[in-house]
């Protein structure tokens, strides 16, 4: 038996296969948004444009609210919290997704609220945070009267569902050698 930890080079493959299997898992492929036009970040903001051109997930879903939403991933990713900032009844439907450090802005750090600016994103899906960027800005924005929130599943709860998949692919290129995948589980315990 061998056990495989390959979880960063799944994001850099032709296509971050994190997000892949987060699609896959919360059946949001279709309602991908591409983030083509990274010229209207303009000179200043071009490297934040560049940075979700090629990282990051941009959804516009069904309506639903931050509650709603919170629910839907609470459920579905198994978790016994879900952190969100902003209002709870609030409505949404443009979801950017940020696996993991993705809402740290990767050296960046200013990315994602320019990101929700520019996208007229409602609400960031979050892995890790620092609570004095994104969190604080959308925060602000909510308490000014803006449409944002934000949910936070963790690190761990954001980008298993894309190693999830990644048991069918070692199968599919080792000729059929079986491949299991074990759910790491939210590492956390909650009192």
């Amino acid at each position: 038996m061998a056990i495989w930890r390959y979880h960063d080079h799944m994001h850099m493959g032709y296509e971050d296969q994190i997000y892949t299997g987060f699609e896959e898992e919360f059946g949001w492929r279709q309602y991908r948004v591409p983030v083509e036009d990274v010229e209207k970040y303009g000179e200043e903001d071009a490297g934040a444009g560049q940075f979700w051109a090629h990282f990051g997930g941009l959804y516009q879903i069904p309506e639903t609210t931050l509650r709603g939403l919170a629910a839907f991933f609470k459920e579905r990713a198994q978790m016994d919290v879900v952190q969100i900032v902003g209002d709870p009844d609030m409505k949404v439907e443009k979801v950017s997704v940020l696996v993991g450090g993705g809402s740290l802005g990767l050296g960046r750090e200013e990315a994602p609220m320019i990101q929700m600016l520019q996208e007229d994103v409602d609400v960031a899906v979050c892995g890790d945070i620092t609570e004095w960027t994104l969190s604080a800005y959308v925060r602000d924005a909510a308490m000014m009267g803006m449409n944002k929130g934000m949910l936070v599943l963790g690190h761990e709860r954001s980008e298993e569902w894309g190693m999830k998949y990644l048991a069918g692919w070692v199968e599919r290129i080792t000729d059929g050698i079986l491949a299991v995948f074990l759910d790491a589980g939210e590492p956390f315990t909650y009192l």
